[in-house]
Order: structure tokens, then sequence, then C-alpha cells
């Protein structure tokens, strides 16, 4: 059951989720795409029919200047818990671990009624992808979420160097070189989280083809810290620079909490 479980996971991300599953096979249609080259993302619009939507006018990452405040905001309230016998997967683009113990909800302002966004899996990017005011950091990580009417959002977590990140001591401890793994310790992502978790909110998308649009993003204002030698370790799992250059806004406002 385990076993079917995590397969039609990795169908459902490889069709809708921020860094698709076997993506070192492309799509479908066998397209390919890279960080570089001619696979890379300037030409992510050209490569595939299936791939358009990364040149539309929401796309995702940004750079996040002159937010404006948002009334109607509320705090996020993020309702996780331990897993046990997690599953990571090095897909040749990104490290990513299935995560399915709890849910993200998203405020109604009008009605204070929330709207469950149970988490999907989170995966890294080295640098970050969103950047602020131009800054760019070098570890972003990415938690994904999918609610019934299969509508994403995106919680963003930027992390800095800084002192030793005891959570990311035991990804690292098992995170293959390529292919999936099981780490066999409690995992909690709450230890992630900063205890600030002001935020930047807008409209985008994917941050990887098919670059679909109509994804809530979150970006946390706080960083976490990583050290210098767990940052680089993390990078080295994966391509180099595999993050998406910020995109046009295109009239879209962001706004903070």
């Amino acid at each position: 059951m385990k076993k079917i479980q995590f397969l039609f996971l990795s169908i459902l991300c490889l069709s809708i989720i921020s860094c698709n599953l076997g993506s070192g096979d492309g799509n479908s249609k066998g397209a390919k795409w890279s960080y570089d080259g001619k696979t890379g993302p300037e030409h992510w619009f050209d490569i595939s029919d299936e791939y358009h939507s990364c040149g539309g006018n929401s796309q995702s990452p940004v750079n996040i200047v002159a937010a404006e405040k948002g009334d109607d905001l509320k705090p996020l309230f993020l309702d996780y818990s331990a897993s046990t016998s997690t599953e990571i997967l090095n897909n040749g683009h990104t490290v990513q671990v299935a995560y399915k113990k709890g849910k993200f909800i998203i405020p109604n302002p009008e009605t204070f009624n929330g709207i469950d966004y149970n988490i999907s899996q989170f995966h890294f990017h080295c640098k970050s992808e969103n950047t602020v005011d131009g800054k760019q950091y070098p570890m972003e990580i990415h938690f994904v979420h999918i609610n019934e009417a299969k509508q994403l959002a995106v919680v963003a977590l930027f992390v800095e160097e800084g002192t030793e990140n005891e959570f990311m001591a035991t990804l690292l401890a098992s995170t293959p070189d390529k292919g999936v793994s099981t780490i066999s310790e409690k995992l909690n992502i709450n230890k992630l989280f900063p205890q600030d978790k002001s935020y930047w909110t807008f409209e985008g998308s994917l941050t990887t083809p098919p670059c679909s649009e109509g994804v809530k993003w979150y970006v946390l204002k706080t960083p976490i810290q990583a050290s210098a030698e767990q940052i680089k370790k993390m990078a080295s799992f994966m391509p180099e620079n595999n993050f998406r250059p910020v995109q046009d806004l295109n009239g879209r406002i962001i706004k903070e909490f």
C-alpha cells in the first residue's frame, strides 16, 4: 500500500507541483528541461506546447519590493505534525521530501472561515528563487500544499548562512545522490519555521515547467539559518543554480502582513 501511495504522489507532483517528479524524463510527451543551456529557463516556453504558461503574465518567482500593507490579511495558520518513515526523492532537479502530515489554512477575510490546504511535499532551491529588493538568499525551501479543488498554495522559507540547523542535519544524513531513500527518524517540520511568521503574498505560478499559474504564494519575511557546510552539501545533491530567474510582476501587487 505504501508503494502505491508513493506512486500516486509521484504522478500527482509530475503534473501539478512546483518541482516535477520524474523531471529527468520531462513531461508525458518527453520534453526535457533544465536550468541552463538550450533547455534552460529562457527556453522553457519553446520546449513544449505544454510549457506555454512559462511565458504567462503571472509567473514566479518574483523580486519582492514596494509591497502594500494587506489590511485584509490574517496570520498564517500552519498545523503540521511529525512524520515517520519519510521518503526523500532526488529527481535530478531538486531534493524533494514527501510530507503529508498536516495542513495550511488560509483564512477568508470576509467570513473568517478557513480553506484547508493539505501539505504534499517540500523541496529545495540553491540559491533562492524569490528575492527581496534584489537580495538573493543562498537557499529557499518551498512547502507545497493542495486543496480539495486542486488549487495550490506555496509557503516559501528563506535560508541564510549561520549556525548549524538540526533539522537539516537529519535530512542531509539520508538524502540520496539519486532516486529515493527513507528517513527512519521522526521528522517534524515545525522545527524549521521561525517564530515570526509575517509574510509577503502574491498570485503566481509553479517555478518549473509546466509553470501553471493560479498558485497562491506566501513568502516568510524571517529567514532561518543553516551552516555554510549544510548549504553547500544540499546544493551538491542538485544541479548548479537550480533556481528560475525572477519574473516580471506585470502589474501584480505584492501585499504584506
